[in-house]
């Protein structure tokens, strides 16, 4: 996982405002009160679907868009420890799903400018649909 354009607003204010009022202790309500004027913002890239659930659980509030632009490839993904015959089995089995998701979500011929739109689509499913 990789975090970047981590920005936190407001942390200065309630640092001020706990020092200037000489505040030792705050209850949780008094935290959670306080912290309503913090924004914190952040962006995680290349992270699993377990790291992304996580992260949606512990949220006060969030905007989620890890799963709309995906490209899968064989390093895209993990196996849980597999006997051999299986594995290979289970690797032949997600090839065939990634061949289904190329062809579900394949673009119409032609030049698009910006985010395709569905009426781009060959079969009219953009790629957060055909996943």
């Amino acid at each position: 996982m990789q975090i970047t354009n981590f920005e936190a607003t407001g942390l200065e204010k309630v640092t001020a405002w706990i020092n200037k009022n000489g505040i030792k202790n705050l209850n949780k309500d008094a935290v959670k009160e306080v912290l309503r004027t913090v924004n914190i913002s952040f962006i995680a890239e290349e992270i699993t679907r377990a790291e992304s659930t996580l992260l949606c659980e512990l949220k006060d509030s969030y905007v989620q868009q890890s799963q709309r632009y995906v490209t899968m490839d064989e390093e895209s993904y993990s196996l849980p420890d597999l006997a051999d015959d299986d594995k290979k089995r289970a690797k032949k089995l997600v090839n065939k799903a990634f061949a289904l998701y190329d062809r579900m979500s394949e673009l119409k011929a032609g030049d698009f400018k910006g985010r395709p739109q569905v009426d781009n689509y060959k079969h009219g499913i953009p790629i957060e649909d055909a996943r």
